[in-house]
């Protein structure tokens, strides 16, 4: 009886940190790049906040600002991502699927409607002791369409923002 107290002893003290990178929450902040089929390529960052809800499931949620250029558009993704995370000590491949609403502001006379898209993401966390460092990559499936007739573009079009981007970010564990 004594080795089994013992034993559950050594691992609970042992297991305390993972299980709190595990199960924690974290917040931080993200610089990206991303380049969409219809217009030159955009950069920006945000807020990022993300949580492991059970076992290899987590969420990450995301506020951000982008700037795209010709024409010239600026966009604030709020995006939620379901994750699928392989914890291993120091680097930890995920997968993960989201959505989120896109809001629009375009050059004088130019704007576009706000919109929904979704994604797919792949990437690696790199844990540094309190402090979580992350690369991503993604694909976006996003449409705007014309509102307002600019920047070479007909009302009614539809803008594709639909592309690959890259991510880097660090987050905070609490």
């Amino acid at each position: 009886m004594k080795k089994v107290l013992l034993v559950l002893g050594f691992l609970s003290i042992c297991l305390v940190p993972a299980k709190a990178q595990l199960l924690g929450l974290e917040a931080g902040a993200y610089g990206s790049y991303w380049k969409p089929k219809d217009l030159d390529e955009g950069h920006g960052g945000g807020i990022v906040a993300r949580g492991q809800i059970f076992g290899f499931f987590g969420l990450d949620g995301r506020v951000g600002y982008f700037k795209f250029d010709d024409p010239s558009v600026d966009m604030v993704p709020m995006e939620v991502t379901a994750m699928l995370r392989f914890p291993f000590p120091l680097v930890s491949p995920f997968v993960g699927i989201g959505g989120g609403y896109y809001q629009f502001s375009g050059e004088k006379g130019f704007s576009l409607d706000d919109s929904t898209g979704y994604f797919g993401a792949a990437g690696l966390d790199v844990t540094l002791g309190d402090l979580r460092v992350f690369f991503e990559w993604r694909y976006q499936s996003l449409e705007a369409e014309v509102d307002k007739t600019g920047g070479g573009y007909v009302r009614g079009q539809d803008l594709d923002f639909s592309g690959n981007g890259f991510t880097l970010g660090v987050t905070y564990f609490f």
